[in-house]
């Protein structure tokens, strides 16, 4: 047999199967009416943590009231215990459970934003009337 004919006939088998082989793996789902129109596929989104925060008393070694704090909870599980207000030096506990509520509602909101462990400013607890 003639090479050159061997040459033709594979070029040609090849130049009929590559369509194939491009139609098959093409990324055009054919929809519900068999044409080939592009089909969004939605992919499975991450599930959004719950955080919330939860005031507690805060009491001293006779189990007198001193204050208040807050703890951060992340779907259920306590992630951040905070006694004592932030950002201020000592041991200081917040005044008022509305207080602790407020702080811990801003810690929380930084959370859900993506700040990961939310630090609080002297300037965010003069903006939320917070004195220690």
């Amino acid at each position: 047999m003639n090479p050159i004919f061997l040459f033709s006939a594979s070029r040609g088998l090849f130049l009929f199967v590559l369509p194939l082989v491009f139609a098959c793996s093409s990324p055009h789902e054919q929809n519900q009416q068999g044409d080939s129109t592009p089909v969004a596929v939605e992919k499975p989104q991450a599930q959004t943590p719950l955080i919330e925060a939860k005031t507690f008393e805060v009491r001293d070694s006779t189990n007198q009231l001193t204050g208040w704090g807050y703890d951060l909870y992340v779907d259920g599980k306590r992630s951040i215990h905070q006694p004592h207000i932030p950002a201020i030096a000592g041991n200081n506990p917040f005044k008022t459970q509305a207080d602790a509520q407020r702080v811990g509602d801003l810690a929380a909101l930084k959370m859900r934003a993506g700040m990961g462990l939310p630090t609080i400013s002297l300037a965010e607890l003069d903006s939320l009337n917070i004195k220690p």
